[in-house]
Formats: C-alpha cells, structure tokens, sequence
C-alpha cells in the first residue's frame, strides 16, 4: 500500500500532508484543501447524475503539478463517538487523464500519533474510469483523538467525487491493507526552550544527532549526521517516505505569544519536498501548525534561509519544531533560531486544526 504523506503523519505527520486555511470558494463547508503543494491544484464543483439521481461533485485538478506533487480535500473530526467501531468512508469517483494515481484515504490518530492508516493505493487509480464507487475502512481504537479522512491526486490529472458516506459497519467485516505503526514505547524529551540551535555535537562522535533533538520516521533506511554545526537528512528510496528533524519544548513561557522558527536550508534533487516547520500541541492533540505548505521547497537549492511563525494558544503544553524531507533527496540545515515576536495576532494564514465536529459534515459538498 502506498501511503500517503499526511503532516498530518509525522507531523501531525504532521506530516504527509500539510492541510491549508484556504480561501477558495469552491471548498465546500466543513472541508480544507490539503497537499505538498495545494498552489499546483484547483478544486472545482459541479451537479452530475450517479445511480440515476444528481449528486453535488467536487474536482481536483492540475495540469503543471510534479508526479510527486498531490492535492486534495480533508476533513478531521474528534474520534469521541467512534470508539471502538470499525468505520467506512466510501465515494463515486471518476477519473480524466490522471497521470500517477488518485485516493480515497481514512486515518485514526491519537494526538500527534497516527493509529492507523487505509487508502486505495491497492487498487488501479489512474488514467480514465467512469464512476466507481471506493471505500476505506478503519479500526478505532478506545484510545485515539481524531479521525481524518478525503480525497487526493497525485500528479497530472483530474478526480471528480462525490455521493460521499460515512458510516461505522459490523466488526466482523474484513479490513483489508491497513497500515498499523508499530508500537513506541520511547519516551520523549521536553526541553523547558529551545537547546543547541547551533547544533553542535560532542567532538567524539561528529556524526551524532545533535543533544536536544530526534529523528522521526518510518524508514528503516535514511541518513542523517552533524558537523560542523550543520545537519544533513539524506534518503534514496522511491517513495514519498517522510525524515523529520524536531524537537520539543514546553509551551507555558510562549502562550499567547507569536514565535518564529527560522533557519537556512540547501537542497540537492528533493523529488518531493522539504520544509521547515513549527506545531504547538495540546495534552491530547495538535492544536495549530505552520509548515511552509505554499512555499515546501523542491529540486536542488542554495544556501537560503526560511522562517515559520506561530501564534501559541493558550491550550497547548508543548512546542515542537524541525525540519523534514519527503521523498529522495538530500537537505541540509544550519544556523537555527528560535524567538519570540511579540503577541499573539492569529493570521489567517496559520490554520487553527483543532476539529470542530464530533461527526462528519457536508457529505453531501453543498
């Protein structure tokens, strides 16, 4: 199963995937557009007759987007009512032209942790199809925060969807291809602020992870190092796997604040994209999040220096910060700051992500 980049995964994902306040008429209500970069991608409605009836459809569509590239629609929810059930997300979709693939995709999370992971990659997703129906499902476990589930493309293309469901179903219905993380017993450290920005290493062992930081990811195979005060995240697979370079500290010195996280990043072949980013979280679930997602950086770069800002709510307890490379290629960083700007003015621009609804709305794309 291919999956999904979600920063919403390691970074939220949170990663994956950065979701987007975006101000796009055509975002039906209750929904976000979404993706690495949602700028290559145009969402579209219409009214098309499925099963004999007329159903509001929505499109996603690109035709200058990178095959590593996707965009699509997302909509969260608390996972409260859903404990325990088994539930299915399912939709028409039909395809024009689609170069890599499109998706219907479902994901469980607790907090910044995904629980589980299905989507349709299995199945054949691209290219010209008339309407099909699809559907995910998913386990919910007791223990988990949030529900995450929509529509994407990747690449070149157009998806059309609608007649959207969802629904929990009968425990004994199999599940097929759901992707579970294995469990982390490892504890995490919480710096009171922000540490060894300078990252700095012990001269015994250059190629350390710099004190005060951790490497997040599900690869088996990556590389990072340190010297000279300066970190290198390398990986050479195929996929659009997610490296993350962070670190946390408590938020109770920076709520109601704004703070800008900043640094200087070069890149060399970055078939997806890299990003700096910042995330402040609650006891149980990310709260806000600033990523880079209309600026993620592609292909080969020099030395150039980026900054994320964050308004600190009052509800969070942690602050944590980083950078992270999806897909083949090389990045490095160097020379990272941390500071505050001043209060908190709550821009449009950082997306609030804290879900609103204990159910899911507007399946219906008015």
């Amino acid at each position: 199963m291919k999956k999904t980049v979600l920063f919403l995964g390691l970074l939220f994902i949170g990663c994956c995937f950065s979701t987007v306040a975006s101000a796009e008429i055509s975002v039906p209500s209750g929904w976000h557009k979404n993706g690495n970069n949602p700028d290559s991608f145009s969402i579209g409605r219409a009214t098309e007759s499925v099963n004999g009836q007329m159903r509001n459809m929505v499109s996603v569509q690109s035709e200058a987007a990178d095959k590593n590239d996707f965009g699509g629609l997302v909509q969260m929810i608390r996972a409260g009512k859903y404990l325990g059930s088994r539930v299915e997300f399912s939709a028409y979709i039909k395809l024009e032209n689609v170069g890599e693939r499109a998706e219907l995709w479902l994901r469980v999370d607790d907090g910044s942790k995904e629980m589980a992971f299905h989507n349709t990659s299995a199945k054949p997703s691209n290219g010209q199809s008339s309407w099909t129906k699809y559907k995910v499902a998913i386990d919910v476990p007791q223990k988990c925060s949030t529900i995450h589930f929509g529509v994407d493309l990747w690449g070149k293309g157009k998806v059309v969807f609608g007649d959207l469901a969802f629904k929990t179903i009968d425990n004994k219905t199999p599940l097929a291809n759901v992707y579970v993380p294995a469990a982390q017993s490892r504890k995490f450290v919480v710096n009171p602020a922000p540490v060894n920005l300078k990252l700095a290493t012990a001269a015994k062992n250059a190629n350390a992870i710099p004190q005060g930081w951790e490497v997040g990811t599900k690869l088996t195979q990556y590389n990072v190092s340190a010297d000279s005060g300066t970190v290198l995240l390398k990986y050479d697979g195929n996929d659009n796997s997610g490296l993350v370079f962070k670190q946390r500290i408590a938020a109770a010195k920076y709520r109601g604040s704004r703070v800008e996280f900043s640094g200087w990043l070069k890149s060399e072949n970055v078939a997806n994209s890299s990003i700096l980013w910042i995330r402040a979280d609650s006891d149980t679930e990310p709260v806000a999040i600033n990523n880079m997602d209309k600026r993620p950086i592609h292909g080969t770069t020099a030395w150039t220096k980026y900054d994320v800002t964050l308004d600190i709510p009052d509800n969070c307890t942690k602050i944590i910060f980083g950078s992270a490379l999806y897909g083949k290629g090389t990045v490095w960083l160097k020379d990272l700051g941390f500071k505050v700007l001043g209060k908190a003015k709550q821009p449009a621009s950082v997306l609030n992500i804290l879900p609103q609804h204990d159910s899911p709305v507007n399946l219906e794309l008015n």
